[in-house]
Order: structure tokens, then C-alpha cells, then sequence
């Protein structure tokens, strides 16, 4: 009975000292999961960050060329603005009447040749 005593016993020493071994190895493949998952949020956080930097970069372009192009629309309503101030100023009564004299008469005449080339 002793004998059987001490072979259980060892064998429950084994497995104690087994235990200790495979508390380890879990501790050490915990290590390497929580590792390579620290890796894999690291990369998928840079490129969410990258797409986040990619999009911006597209609207602030966007955003830039819509106020070019609304500058320049101002900036021709402006001139077409300025034009027609001078063209009032330069324009008395019998200049507005020759040009549209002169305009009739283009009229005119292209109708005649209009009629001519039927």
C-alpha cells in the first residue's frame, strides 16, 4: 500500500510539475496572440487613418476648386458689370440710336440675301 501510495504520489508530482509547464506555455502563446492582435489594430488603425487622410485630401481639393470656380464667376460678373457701367457712360442718345440703326440694318440685309439664296 505504501508502494502504491508513492506512485500516486509521484504521479500527481508529475502532473503538478506538467502543470506548471503548460501554464507557461499558455502564458506564453497568450503573449504571442496579444502581440499579433496589438499588430493587427496597429495596422488596421493606420489605414483607416490613411482613407481618413485620403478623403479629407479629396474634399479639402474639392472644396477648393468649386471656390476657384464661384471666384472666378465673380470675378466675370464683376468685369461684365464694369463693361456695361462704361459702355452706359460712353453711350449718349444718338450713339444708342446709330447702333441700333446699324443693327436694323444688318438685319435687313441679311434677310434680302437670305431671300436671294432661295
Amino acid at each position: 500500500m505504501k508502494s502504491e501510495a508513492e506512485a500516486q504520489a509521484k504521479a500527481i508530482e508529475q502532473r503538478l510539475a506538467g502543470v506548471g509547464k503548460e501554464v507557461e506555455a499558455l502564458k506564453a502563446e497568450a503573449a504571442r496572440e496579444l502581440a499579433a492582435e496589438g499588430e493587427r489594430i496597429a495596422q488596421a488603425t493606420a489605414a483607416s487613418l490613411q482613407r481618413v487622410q485620403e478623403n479629407t485630401s479629396h474634399e479639402i481639393e474639392a472644396l477648393a476648386k468649386t471656390a476657384r470656380m464661384e471666384l472666378k464667376s465673380y470675378a466675370a460678373s464683376l468685369a461684365l458689370s464694369l463693361a456695361e457701367q462704361q459702355l452706359r457712360a460712353g453711350i449718349d442718345q444718338a450713339a444708342d440710336s446709330r447702333l441700333a440703326d446699324g443693327f436694323t440694318a444688318d438685319l435687313a440685309a441679311r434677310a434680302a440675301d437670305a431671300r436671294r439664296a432661295q
